[in-house]
């Protein structure tokens, strides 16, 4: 959520390591996200304010990264911060060309606030009717083969443009599909 109308936060996250303890940092990092976002309409200030709690509870080694965009209708913009994550795939409908959006920003939990703050870049896209922009984790883009090869990003973005025009529920569920052929098949 965001303070404004119009307006809708979107976000997605991944924590270092597996199991209970990742599990209790996302739980963690949730909360504390959630307290910020709704304060501030800037992903920078929520995500500087998020890094400041979270690394007073992270033990060494543990991180979280993170993309937290504002859609905003009124308008037309996506802006955005990238903590670390994975760029974010942009189809400009205009060009038809694909982009992989990496502004400056490294994991929450590395690094005391000011120097988090600092290398943190706030981007904003442009948005018109037909673009599309997608946000997703590492376990999709480095998901294995059973010949040790990655899935990755060029074929992620191959496979939603042979799939433009589809519904975004269509396009999850062919990506799904190809990630399951890709890891049993090959």
């Amino acid at each position: 959520s965001v303070p404004a109308e119009n307006k809708l936060g979107l976000v997605i996250g991944d924590v270092s390591g597996k199991g209970v303890p990742a599990s209790i940092y996302m739980t963690l990092a949730k909360g504390i996200f959630q307290s910020y976002a709704e304060s501030s309409s800037s992903p920078k200030e929520v995500l500087s304010s998020m890094n400041n709690s979270l690394i007073k509870h992270l033990e060494k080694g543990v991180f979280i990264t993170m993309i937290y965009g504002v859609l905003d209708y009124g308008n037309d913009t996506f802006t955005f911060c990238r903590a670390g994550h994975n760029p974010l795939i942009y189809y400009n409908s205009f060009t038809k060309e694909f982009s992989c959006l990496k502004p400056a920003g490294t994991a929450l939990g590395f690094g005391a606030s000011g120097i988090f703050r600092n290398m943190l870049s706030e981007e904003s896209i442009s948005l018109q009717n037909g673009d599309l922009i997608i946000l997703y984790t590492d376990g999709l883009t480095e998901a294995k083969n059973k010949n040790g090869g990655f899935y990755g990003e060029e074929r992620l973005i191959s496979l939603i443009q042979s799939n433009i025009g589809k519904s975004p529920d269509e396009l999850i569920l062919e990506i799904r599909k190809d990630l399951n052929s890709f890891e049993h098949d090959s």
